[in-house]
């Protein structure tokens, strides 16, 4: 039977390998099954732009002298298709299933004449890895799409071992004895399926699983780049491969933008990941920080990440421009621009706040940067006046931030003066009335309507407790903090009537304590009322409050009861003129008989 020799060039093994999710159930071996060639494990793959990588481990060291390749199964219908062997001496050869048994282990008569797809030195490889064993196939893509195996054909394989493309096999993957008659029909020992490039990407299947990317998405990470034209590598040692990276050189544009795309993918899905270039007549290089090597990563040359070069921009592909003299990350051909027409002054408008930290941001779009606008962020407050950190901590310089202390309220509505006499400017103190509450909890509202805003008033809801002793709570949870609402603790009593005092000695005053007594019932049940006529309302009022009310007025001084008069009587006569009687003296009745 004639040989058809596939020229080839050398390949390159892979230095990893994937094992695709079996379409069913894979009856695993263990060693023991076959004296020679025994087949164990699962199989795994590699592949690149020359070759589908296939590796099977045996449980012994691999005979030189033996056969080893894999049955193919290539459309669905548990008909093996393709038997590739590589045969010591010959090379890795093709035979075609020309019967089409379905769901068998074919006889070999039923097997076409064998076609060399890949020279000996090409087509094998046996590797020893510490105590385990491997057999390395490459088979040429070429040659496979030449046997209708093409990129998006959905391959299932069987592993197996031989002596010879005409011999019977040693072993068959995963099935015992690998012999028809213990194992007839191998359909549930296929590995895969697996695609060569399903998604047309340029990249196979075997490296995106490997790389992490989706071997069925074209545009892995919606980045607008077809996956083909993107790395595998990592170029910002980010952890992610460009493949999977948005902005593979973290330079601070994307990917899209710097490879000039206008055209979404089909793959491509709207994530935030994608947008389109301003401009495709200038590109950079989504792998290089600097794409142009003038000294200013491409981000901070195109600051608004169009792609575009826009007024108060550089060019990312044009070296010459990113020269800084004064090192404050402004191009000089930027500072040229400025009034002073300066390459070296580190204050170009002089508000005190250094170039470096206000940058080329345009917080009020007014069309000036902020190392040259001495309003910023456009709050009518200079930026002499708000200072030239960050004071809240956002990222904002403080010249280019409308809330500089980030209290919630606009440097322009709490302004420059200084309310609580503490040295600090309202627009940087965050307790501007110096109450204890934070001028976030206060706010701007007017609760008591006396003109005042909350953050500056001492008695904001105006129930005749001051900020300072309501605090920044909130005592029944009903969203509003206690310094804005005149019933605190929601008893329907409100705070200024039922006060700080404390008589139940629990730590809670009473304008907070849903029963300020401690005894008898809540606070809005005993109300406002007094029963007892002894002037504390009942809420306050530990006493038994029997309903009985004494008279108004003071209470009356009991004199202490008098001593006894004793009045001596002659016997037979009485004080009264009887024959014996009773004196009445001071209330005491005494008695003396003769």
């Amino acid at each position: 039977m004639p040989y058809v020799l596939l020229l080839s060039t050398a390949l390159a093994w892979p230095d990893a390998w994937v094992s695709p999710v079996p379409a069913g159930p894979l009856a695993l071996e263990g060693a023991g099954d076959a004296a020679s060639g025994d087949l164990i494990g699962r199989m795994a793959f590699g592949g690149d732009a020359g070759a589908l990588y296939v590796r099977m481990e045996l449980a012994a060291p691999a005979d030189a002298a033996q056969a080893h390749g894999v049955l193919l199964e290539l459309d669905g219908d548990a008909v093996i298709d393709l038997l590739v062997l590589f045969e010591p001496g010959v090379g890795l050869l093709a035979r075609e299933n020309a019967e089409g048994a379905p769901g068998t282990q074919l006889p070999f008569t039923a097997y076409g004449p064998p076609v060399v797809i890949a020279p000996v030195a090409d087509g094998r490889r046996l590797v020893a890895d510490g105590t385990r064993s491997f057999v390395d196939l490459a088979l040429p893509r070429a040659a496979l799409l030449d046997l209708g195996v093409t990129d998006t054909t959905p391959i299932r394989s069987i592993a197996v071992t031989g002596t010879s493309v005409y011999a019977p096999f040693l072993d068959v993957g995963g099935c015992p004895g690998g012999v028809a008659s213990v194992c007839p029909t191998p359909v549930g020992s296929f590995e895969g399926p697996l695609r060569i490039d399903a998604d047309g990407d340029g990249w196979t299947g075997p490296e995106e699983l490997l790389a992490g990317s989706s071997p069925v998405d074209a545009d892995s990470d919606d980045d607008g780049v077809p996956d083909g034209e993107e790395s595998l590598e990592d170029s910002d040692g980010d952890g992610l491969a460009d493949v999977l990276d948005c902005d593979s050189d973290d330079d601070g544009l994307l990917d899209g933008v710097e490879a000039g795309i206008v055209t979404l993918l089909p793959d491509t899905a709207l994530t935030g990941c994608v947008r389109l270039d301003a401009d495709p007549t200038s590109t950079t290089d989504p792998t290089a920080v600097d794409s142009d090597g003038g000294g200013l990563p491409d981000g901070a040359e195109d600051r608004d990440g169009d792609g575009m070069v826009d007024p108060w921009e550089t060019d990312p592909g044009a070296p010459g421009d990113d020269l800084d003299t004064d090192g404050d990350g402004i191009a000089d051909a930027l500072e040229l621009q400025g009034p002073d027409g300066s390459v070296d002054d580190d204050d170009s408008d002089g508000d005190g706040a250094p170039d470096a930290v206000e940058g080329l941001d345009d917080a009020d779009g007014d069309g000036w940067p902020a190392f040259l606008d001495d309003d910023s962020d456009g709050d009518g407050v200079p930026d002499a006046d708000q200072g030239a950190g960050d004071l809240d901590g956002d990222g904002l310089s403080d010249t280019s931030d409308p809330d500089v202390d980030g209290d919630g309220i606009p440097n322009a509505v709490e302004g420059t003066v200084d309310s609580d006499g503490d040295g600090i400017p309202d627009l940087r103190d965050t307790d501007s009335d110096d109450d204890g509450v934070p001028d976030a909890r206060e706010g701007v509202a007017d609760p008591d309507g006396d003109g005042v805003p909350a953050y500056l008033d001492d008695d904001s809801d105006g129930d005749g407790l001051t900020d300072a002793d309501e605090g920044a709570g909130d005592t029944d949870g009903d969203g509003i903090p206690d310094v804005l609402e005149t019933d605190s603790d929601g008893d329907g009593l409100s705070d200024g009537y039922e006060g700080l005092s404390d008589p139940d000695l629990d730590g809670l005053p009473c304008f907070r304590d849903l029963n300020c007594d401690g005894a008898g019932p809540t606070d809005a049940v005993e109300g406002t009322g007094d029963r007892d006529c002894d002037g504390i309302p009942d809420f306050r009022d530990r006493d038994d409050e029997d309903g009985f009310c004494d008279p108004p007025g003071p209470v009356p001084i009991v004199a202490p009861p008098p001593a006894p008069i004793v009045i001596e009587q002659p016997i037979g006569g009485c004080a009264t003129g009887g024959t014996g009687g009773w004196v009445h003296a001071l209330g005491r009745l005494v008695t003396r008989r003769p």
